[in-house]
């Protein structure tokens, strides 16, 4: 998965010179209508290791006629056999957009099963986010386990994520049960990401340095999350204009420093569009004094 590392979908994605079909705001006074605008239909990713090229996972989607995300569906090679590992299908309301998204499990467990709810301001801007999470065949819960918040600036960025559980119901909720993630901008580009725990200690710092490339249309770069496809077409408010060129990531464990990571992206452009993203990933353990080095390269399908 591209760029697996990070958490939060906004700050992977590109913005483009077209108009939203929803949401958003528009960065170009001619809009394009959703009909004659491409959208990502595949993304290839392989690992590249030791002079091989191997298939990692494949993403793939379909829009409705407004030119909204669909469906998703992900298919994941990790074992060398390509196998269905998540998948998502999306509707829309004038004030709601509403998901259900499915973890495959390759064992006898259940299905996981995740259904999300996105509220809505009057410019199309998602301002919350409830999620409920049961096993296939269970009962949904009557109450989210988790609520999300955002706030946006007067230029229609997003500034602010507070994320919290509204019940602790799984062993890996041992964490804070509150973050903020702050977003700071540069010239129309995120710059900066910062992640607070709930007693405001710092989680997580990530930094980006924008690129000369600019896409003629939006493409998610991480499709790790459902939001990310619906942040890469303005629902969560302007985009970034250019497309990363490099990644600081610092995360910290009890106000020590833990991880940096960096990454560097490459592009490569066919008809205005981008078809191939790379990545290098430098990835330093700083209290176990590990170091490590990955590549990706990803294929883009436009329909």
């Amino acid at each position: 998965m591209i760029a697996a590392a990070l958490t939060c979908s906004l700050t992977l994605t590109s913005c483009s010179n077209d108009d939203s079909p929803v949401g958003g705001n528009p960065q170009e006074e001619t809009p394009v209508q959703p009909s004659q605008q491409k959208r990502v239909s595949q993304m290839t990713t392989y690992s590249l290791k030791d002079g091989e090229r191997l298939l990692k996972d494949v993403d793939q989607c379909t829009y409705d006629s407004q030119g909204r995300i669909k469906e998703w569906k992900n298919f994941d090679n990790s074992t060398g056999e390509q196998r269905l590992d998540h998948w998502a299908e999306f509707s829309y309301s004038d004030s709601q957009i509403y998901t259900v998204r499915k973890l495959a499990s390759y064992s006898d467990a259940p299905t996981s099963v995740t259904e999300t709810y996105f509220d809505m301001d009057s410019e199309g801007r998602i301002v919350k986010r409830s999620i409920y999470s049961y096993s296939e065949g269970s009962p949904r819960p009557e109450a989210p386990q988790a609520i999300s918040t955002y706030e946006y600036d007067g230029q229609g960025r997003m500034i602010s994520h507070t994320f919290a559980y509204e019940k602790k119901d799984y062993d890996w909720q041992d964490g804070d049960m509150l973050t903020v993630t702050n977003y700071e901008w540069q010239n129309d580009n995120i710059h900066t990401v910062t992640v607070l725990n709930e007693e405001g200690a710092v989680k997580s710092v990530r930094t980006y340095e924008p690129s000369d490339i600019t896409a003629d249309r939006v493409i998610p770069v991480d499709f790790n999350d459902c939001e990310d496809w619906l942040a890469a077409y303005g629902f969560f408010g302007k985009t970034s204009r250019f497309l990363p060129a490099s990644e600081s990531i610092k995360v910290y464990a009890k106000d020590k420093l833990f991880t940096v990571e960096d990454i560097q992206f490459t592009y490569v452009i066919t008809d205005g569009l981008v078809t191939t993203i790379s990545q290098k990933i430098e990835n330093n353990i700083i209290l176990l004094n590990k170091a490590s080095s990955t590549e990706y390269e990803t294929t883009v399908e436009w329909k």
